[in-house]
């Protein structure tokens, strides 16, 4: 028990000892670390600070102070253009500047840009790039820009790319597409220069920017083919408001165009189809170097396409197309009638409206058709008037034929109605006939319909007395003890026939010199007549 006692209190005064030790060492390291710091910065403040192997120069006394002072220097030496960027900027400020069409607020007086010599750097390596044809992306401004000697964070480099896009320093191309504030909405833009996803994409080159002479042709374009004056100066604004005025002409000689699909005589359709040309190839154009050469290349074609688009407009808006379509349609009946016109002084009238009709371009001499057109159509009212004599005479004597015949027949009251509603029909025709050919035409009519008549005026009689006549008795019958022979056969009818002497000999006229002239002729009509011949026909010619 005692043996006990003694071994639990040597080993508690054992462990005693032990933390007495360790606290003592504590306190000793303690004093160490003190007096060692003590002496460490006594020995810095008198120390010589380099950097870059550059002895600093330094008036502070804490040795704190001096080390942050160096530590600055190197910075500034390593990052030395890293003071380019005056103003830290945000994916904010990119969408402010988008927002705000790049305007920003200067001082009276002064003219002060946002980290300019930052602008600057950047400007010149893609400058520099695209002098070797070759496109930057964004990952290599990135990469270029966030090491040294700039330090710039990524925030930084996109505004700086964003600002030199929108003020036409700088063309934006995604997977070979351009990208303008035309193709693109703002939002799309600023995603490609803020997003990760795209900085292999989004590929950039400097663009090269209108000269004055480009821009003069440009704004002379737009007065004299838009009349509008683009008072900006900005390329990309005077290339959209451009583009959007060519698109509405576009629009307006796509309707122009529809006139021509139902009349291809309306003058101006090959400067249509020019126009169209013209506009449609601008509207193709998504780079503004590209639009401002071009435009200045085709300065001439816009400008003379201008001048005579005018009088074209004026064409189809005015009164000119109603006067040009009368013109035509007088022109159309007096072609389909010309081989029966022989009038020196209506061909005179129609000479002179033609001519005007076949101009290239007749705007200017379109007044000189009214009064043209007044004296063709008294003429040619003239001429129908004397050719209708005739006419009004040959459907007279055919319907007197027709009823001449018609009359005392058994299907007068049958027929006689409708024969007078056809006769007053084809006259009715004859008076309201316009046309010397249709009114020739109309005197054939009434030939044919005289012989249609007459065949059926026979038809129809020889039906009715058949209808009367009673049946033959056909065989010997035995009828109340007598007998009774056979009926003698009731002897063939002949039908008649009516046809007229034009369907037989249809050559206008005979040329004769001679007897064997005559025989020529009366042998060819005598065969014609034979043609004609039927079975159990008789064959009437109406002359």
């Amino acid at each position: 028990m005692q043996i006990e006692k003694f071994i639990r209190f040597d080993a508690t005064n054992t462990v005693t000892q032990f933390e007495s030790i360790k606290e003592a060492k504590k306190v000793e390291m303690r004093e160490r670390n003190g007096a060692a710091k003590l002496f460490l910065s006594e020995s810095l403040k008198n120390a010589e600070i380099y950097v870059n192997g550059d002895k600093i120069q330094s008036g502070a006394k804490e040795i704190a102070s001096k080390i942050n002072e160096a530590l600055g220097k190197l910075v500034s030496t390593v990052y030395h253009k890293l003071s380019y960027i005056d103003t830290a900027m945000s994916e904010s400020d990119i969408h402010t500047l988008f927002k705000n069409n790049g305007q920003q607020l200067t001082l009276v007086g002064t003219n002060i840009t946002k980290n300019e010599l930052a602008l600057y750097d950047v400007n010149d390596y893609i400058a520099l790039n695209t002098q070797r044809h070759m496109k930057t992306s964004m990952k290599s401004i990135l990469e270029r820009f966030l090491k040294a000697p700039y330090g710039f964070v990524e925030a930084d480099v996109q505004w700086l790319v964003a600002k030199l896009f929108k003020n036409g320093e700088i063309a934006m191309f995604v997977n070979n597409d351009a990208v303008t504030l035309l193709s693109k909405t703002s939002e799309e833009i600023i995603r490609y220069l803020t997003r990760k996803e795209f900085n292999e994409k989004l590929m950039t080159e400097k663009r090269v920017k209108a000269n004055e002479k480009q821009k003069k042709s440009v704004r002379t374009v737009m007065k004299e083919l838009f009349n509008v004056t683009s008072a900006s100066d900005d390329d990309d604004a005077i290339m959209r408001s451009f583009l959007g005025y060519a698109s509405n002409l576009k629009n307006d000689l796509e309707k122009l165009d529809i006139h021509y699909a139902t009349q291809t005589a309306y003058p101006g359709k090959q400067l249509i189809a020019s126009g169209k040309k013209l506009m449609a190839d601008v509207l193709q154009m998504k780079y503004s170097n590209e639009f401002f050469a071009g435009i200045d290349r085709k300065k001439d074609d816009f400008l003379d396409f201008a001048e005579d688009y005018e009088p074209v407009k004026k064409f189809f808006a005015g009164e000119q197309k109603g006067i040009f379509d009368k013109a035509l349609k007088l022109m159309k009946i007096y072609d389909d009638s010309k081989t029966f016109i022989v009038n020196s002084e209506i061909e005179s009238v129609v000479a002179d409206i033609k001519s005007i009709l076949k101009k290239s371009v007749p705007y200017s001499e379109i007044f000189k058709l009214p009064d043209l057109l007044d004296k063709f159509i008294n003429l040619y009212s003239g001429l129908l008037n004397e050719m209708q004599k005739p006419l009004d005479t040959a459907i007279q004597e055919a319907r007197q034929r027709v009823f001449e015949e018609l009359q005392d027949k058994k299907c007068h009251d049958k027929l006689a109605d409708k024969y007078v509603n056809l006769f007053r029909e084809i006259s009715d025709k004859a008076m309201s006939c316009n046309n010397v050919a249709t009114l020739q035409n109309i005197k054939v009519e009434a030939d044919v319909l005289k012989v249609r008549c007459l065949n059926e005026i026979e038809k129809e009689e020889a039906k009715i007395i058949a209808a009367e006549q009673p049946a033959h008795v056909a065989e010997t019958g035995n009828y109340g003890g007598e007998t009774i022979a056979p009926a003698v056969p009731a002897p063939k009818v002949k039908r008649k026939k009516t046809v007229s002497i034009k369907s037989i000999n249809n050559a206008a006229t005979w040329q004769l010199e001679n007897e064997a002239d005559v025989k020529k002729y009366i042998a060819e009509l005598e065969k014609k007549l034979m043609n004609t011949l039927e079975e159990d026909t008789i064959i009437n010619i109406e002359f």
